[in-house]
C-alpha cells in the first residue's frame, strides 16, 4: 500500500508537471500570437512611415530643385544682362572718343556739333540717375 501511495504521488506530481507544461505552452503560444500581431502591425506602420518620409523627401527635393533652377536662371540672366551692359558702355565710350575728336577739331560745323552732343548724351545715360 505504501508503494501504491508513492506511485500515486509520483503520478500526481508528474500529472501536475504535465498540466503545468501544457499551461505554460498555451500561455507562451498566446503571447507569441500577440507578439506576431504586434510585429506585423509594426512592419505595416514602418512601411507607412517610410513611404510618407520618401514622399516628403521627394517634395523637398522638388522644391529645392525648383528653387535652384530659378536661382540659376536668375544668375544666368543677370550675368547676360551685366555683359550686355558692359558691352554697351564700352561701345558708348568708343563713340565718346569720336565725339572728343570732333570737338577738338578747330572749325566745328553745326552738324558735327549736334552729332558730338548726341554721342555725349548717349554716353551719359549709363550714369546712375541718383548721381549728383
Amino acid at each position: 500500500m505504501i508503494v501504491t501511495i508513492i506511485e500515486f504521488s509520483i503520478f500526481a506530481i508528474a500529472l501536475l508537471i504535465f498540466i503545468g507544461l501544457i499551461n505554460a505552452n498555451i500561455i507562451t503560444s498566446v503571447q507569441n500570437n500577440k507578439l506576431k500581431t504586434a510585429l506585423a502591425q509594426e512592419l505595416v506602420d514602418r512601411a507607412i512611415v517610410t513611404n510618407k518620409m520618401q514622399e516628403i523627401i521627394a517634395e523637398l527635393d522638388m522644391k529645392n530643385s525648383n528653387q535652384n533652377d530659378g536661382f540659376l536662371k536668375f544668375v544666368s540672366d543677370s550675368r547676360e544682362a551685366a555683359f550686355k551692359y558692359i558691352e554697351d558702355v564700352q561701345d558708348s565710350l568708343v563713340n565718346l572718343q569720336e565725339a572728343v575728336g570732333i570737338l577738338k577739331s578747330n572749325p566745328i560745323n553745326a552738324a558735327d556739333r549736334k552729332k558730338a552732343i548726341k554721342i555725349i548724351q548717349d554716353a551719359l545715360k549709363y550714369l546712375p540717375e541718383d548721381r549728383p
